[in-house]
């Protein structure tokens, strides 16, 4: 009620035009104002922060627009798919900008999604399988090591036990004890 109640009186000023657009098919018919002063368009300062929130969305508007067209008319390429920072702001206006796209921009925005979870997709992937390997090397060290400590405790036991061998004629409690830690 507010809300009217400004509209009206800035209709009355003559500062706002006010008119019902005729229905179209599939369209109620809608109710529009449009400034009619431009001192409007500096001096109302939410008006103004309305349109420098716009400026930004209409400007990547047209540029999705472009390279939509550009897209199409090169053979729906992959390469002129946005990607990185362009497809992040893409996916944030779209967040906030609800309106229909035509068909090409709509295609377009569905390659776009596609090749962005594709990519997302083979990172992930990446990263697994790095660990993968990093888990393949450790396991294969881990192995190595383990014959390794094996190997030496076989080569340590065989020199005891022909020590042992070697001090069994001359002294068979030491042969024993080497033949024990042999074990």
């Amino acid at each position: 009620e507010a809300a009217e109640a400004v509209l009206r009186e800035l209709v009355d000023a003559r500062l706002l035009t006010s008119y019902e657009e005729p229905a179209t098919p599939g369209h109620a018919p809608a109710r529009r104002v449009e400034i009619v002063h431009e001192s409007l368009l500096t001096m109302w300062p939410r008006l103004v922060r309305w349109r420098t929130q716009d400026e930004g969305g209409a400007q990547l508007r047209d540029q999705l627009r472009q390279a939509a067209h550009l897209w199409d008319e090169k053979g729906r390429s992959g390469d002129l798919l946005w990607t990185g920072t362009a497809y992040r702001e893409y996916a944030l206006w779209r967040e906030r900008y609800d309106a229909p796209l035509t068909a090409v921009e709509a295609a377009y925005a569905a390659a776009m999604t596609a090749k962005a979870r594709r990519t997302k997709r083979i990172a992930v992937a990446l990263v697994a399988l790095g660990f993968l390997v990093l888990a393949g090397v450790a396991a294969a060290i881990a192995v190595s090591r383990q014959q390794a400590v094996r190997s030496a405790r076989q080569a340590e036991a065989s020199q005891l036990l022909a020590m042992g061998q070697a001090a069994l004629a001359s002294d068979p409690t030491e042969a024993l004890a080497y033949a024990t830690a042999s074990l």
